[in-house]
């Protein structure tokens, strides 16, 4: 048994990456990028992130330089705008009351210009995880507005001084169009313009199934016209789509779909 537990240890401590980015310099010749690792910590019985920066030389490929692992508390999300100006963190955590919070903060290259109480706006529940597989954190073009996946309202009693003051944000619009074709939305995008939005959904009837293994579930993806308030249907009936893409010049909409049901994991289409 105690073998077992050294090698349950030891294999434990190798972290996975489960996400990156990657930001040019202005000059071209160096990448940076920025990557997430998760490992499992034993001791505090939690998983943890971490988070490395690599400096990559262009167009060879060695790497510059590399920091070591840093711990990342709390973050569900963290993005950096197009421009590389602006950065976005939603960070979940529990108050001293043991009672959920989330917090929405956004950061310059030098300090925190504004933070959010999500909850407290009573809007929507709590903004989905960044998991690999469901949820969304998009800055849109322009760096006015982000776009995200969350929860349903939940009732909520908020304190007497709960901060609702922040009129401009305002709740997405995925449930209206989710509900009328029975489909839950797990992954949207802007669309370069920022006049609407790409997001994938998935058939609920008869009832709601599992998706991270089962991907071959009958879903579409839809345009949604934010200014006219209407929809189109972009894939073809009978595929399972996921992942939307545009781009790296913003011309061509790329996604994934195979066909629905049939084996799990089978070979997939790219669709332009």
């Amino acid at each position: 048994a105690s073998e077992i537990v050294s090698i349950y240890r030891e294999l434990a401590s190798y972290p996975t990456a489960s996400r990156g980015e990657i930001f040019p310099s202005q000059d071209g010749k160096t990448l940076q990028v920025q990557s997430v690792w998760s490992q499992r910590n034993i001791e505090r019985k939690e998983k943890t992130n971490l988070n490395r920066w690599h400096t990559i030389a262009v167009p060879t490929g060695d790497v510059i330089s590399a920091t070591p692992p840093q711990e990342v508390k709390n973050e569900s999300w963290n993005k950096l705008s197009p421009s590389g100006k602006l950065r976005a963190v939603v960070r979940t955590l529990k108050d001293k009351k043991n009672e959920d919070k989330q917090y929405l903060e956004i950061f310059d290259a030098t300090r925190r210009l504004k933070t959010i109480d999500v909850l407290a706006l009573e809007k929507h529940g709590k903004i989905i995880d960044n998991d690999g597989q469901f949820g969304s954190f998009e800055w849109s073009s322009s760096e006015g507005h982000i776009l995200y996946m969350a929860e349903k309202k939940k009732p909520n009693t908020g304190g007497f001084f709960d901060a609702k003051a922040f009129k401009d944000i305002g709740a997405g619009g995925d449930e209206e169009v989710a509900s009328g074709k029975n489909d839950d939305v797990k992954r949207a995008i802007w669309t370069p313009d920022d006049a609407g939005v790409i997001v994938c959904a998935w058939n609920h009837e008869p009832y709601r199934l599992g998706l991270r293994f089962c991907f071959q579930r009958k879903s579409y993806l839809y345009f949604l016209d934010i200014e006219k308030n209407s929809y189109e249907i972009l894939s073809e009936e009978g595929r399972a789509v996921r992942f939307p893409r545009f781009s790296p010049d913003l011309s061509k909409l790329v996604y994934l779909d195979i066909p629905v049901g049939g084996a799990h994991n089978q070979c997939s289409r790219l669709v332009r």
